[in-house]
C-alpha cells in the first residue's frame, strides 16, 4: 500500500474529549448535535435555520440515506417504479455504486471530464424519467458547474469529500443540489477515523434520514439502521471544523 493523505490533527485536543467524558453520554448526543452545527456554518457557510445536518458512520452511509430518502419521498408522491436509476460518473469511489445498488437502483455511468470529473453533458443526456438523482463528486479540490443540471430540476446528491469549503459562482459546494455528503475517513480534511455527514436545506428530506437512522422507537415498520456518528468520534472532529480555515 502507498501512504497517502495523512491525516491533519494538528488542531485535535483533548479539552473536547474530556468534556465528552465527563458528560459521561458516548453515543449520539450534544456533540454530534454541535459538530453538525459547526460543520453547517464554518463547512456550508450557511446556518442552522437554512440547513440542517447528520452526523453518520460512515460516507457509505451518509450516501445510501440520503439515496434512501429521496426513493421513500418519491413513493410518498405516488411513484412506485420497480426500477429507478442514480447517474454516477465511472471515476469515483465505489462507494456510489454500492450504494445505488443498496436501495435497489440501477447505477448509469457518465464518462469524466479530462479533469477527472463528471461530464455534465453526458449527465443531462442520461437523464429519464426514472432518475432519481444525479451523484455528482467533486474530485481533488476542483467543484463542477452545476448549472446545466441545475436547469433540469433533478435531485443532484454532492459528494463533497474532496472540495469542501470552496466557494464557486453558484454558492458553496454542497449547498448547490437537493443534498449534500462528505466522508470523515482517515484520509479526509475532517477525520474522525470513520464517519460521515448528510446535510440538506430540505425539511422533509432530512426528517425521512433521520428516522432512517434510527431502527427503534419509530411506530412504523419501515427501513432503519443503527446510523449514528457517536460523541466520542465527534469529539475528534470538532476542533479540526473550528479551524479548518486555517488548516
Amino acid at each position: 500500500m502507498i501512504p497517502h493523505s495523512r491525516p491533519t490533527l494538528e488542531n485535535v485536543n483533548l479539552h473536547t474529549w474530556g468534556e465528552m467524558l465527563e458528560s459521561g453520554h458516548l453515543a449520539r448526543g450534544v456533540f454530534c448535535e454541535r459538530l453538525e452545527t459547526l460543520f453547517i456554518e464554518k463547512i456550508l457557510g450557511t446556518t442552522p435555520d437554512s440547513f440542517r445536518a447528520r452526523s453518520v458512520q460512515s460516507g457509505t452511509q451518509a450516501l445510501h440515506l440520503g439515496l434512501w430518502a429521496l426513493k421513500l419521498l418519491r413513493e410518498k408522491d405516488g411513484d412506485t417504479s420497480e426500477t429507478l436509476e442514480v447517474i454516477a460518473p465511472t471515476l469515483a469511489c465505489g462507494a456510489l455504486v454500492q450504494a445505488i445498488r443498496a436501495v435497489g437502483a440501477k447505477p448509469v455511468l457518465c464518462d469524466t471530464t479530462m479533469d477527472g470529473n463528471l461530464d455534465i453533458n453526458q449527465a443531462v443526456s442520461a437523464i429519464t424519467p426514472k432518475t432519481l438523482a444525479v451523484l455528482v463528486p467533486h474530485l481533488y479540490g476542483k467543484p463542477i458547474d452545476l448549472g446545466p443540471l441545475l436547469e433540469t430540476g433533478v435531485p443532484i446528491f454532492e459528494d463533497c469529500a474532496q472540495t469542501l469549503g470552496v466557494e464557486t459562482d453558484q454558492g458553496r459546494v454542497g449547498t448547490m443540489g437537493r443534498l449534500m455528503m462528505s466522508s470523515f475517513y482517515a484520509t479526509k480534511p475532517i477525520c474522525t477515523g470513520q464517519g460521515g455527514i448528510v446535510a440538506t436545506a430540505d425539511v422533509d428530506l432530512m426528517s425521512e434520514m433521520e428516522r432512517l437512522c434510527r431502527y427503534d422507537g419509530r411506530d412504523d415498520a419501515g427501513p432503519g439502521w443503527n446510523a449514528n456518528l457517536s460523541d466520542w468520534s465527534a469529539a475528534l472532529a470538532i476542533p479540526q471544523i473550528e479551524h479548518f480555515d486555517q488548516s
